[in-house]
């Protein structure tokens, strides 16, 4: 979810040779990967804001290649958020994520 890894630090872990980002709040991992992952890795995105969306892919593109906006997410938390499926009842707020 973007407020998740918006709020989350970029943390290297050599000892597993991977790229953590650490909830600083709740002290947990929230996604994690390796450099190599990076030519084949699309991060999906749970999200219902733009500006969020935005915020939270810049704040990983440097470990992933591409994005994904989940748009088929059924569950009643991310309806409720206006994420996953409740985006295509929105189609104008699903576009103006995708710009």
């Amino acid at each position: 979810i973007d407020r998740k890894i918006i709020g989350s630090l970029r943390v290297e872990n050599p000892a597993f040779g991977l790229v953590d980002y650490v909830s600083p709040r709740e002290r947990v991992c929230v996604f994690s990967t390796k450099p190599e992952e990076k030519p084949k890795l699309i991060f999906q995105l749970g999200t219902a804001s733009a500006a969020l969306a935005s915020e939270a892919a810049l704040t990983v593109c440097r470990d992933v290649r591409g994005f994904d906006i989940n748009m088929g997410c059924p569950k009643s938390f991310s309806v409720k958020g206006g994420m996953g499926a409740a985006l295509l009842e929105k189609p104008e707020v699903a576009c103006h994520i995708l710009k």
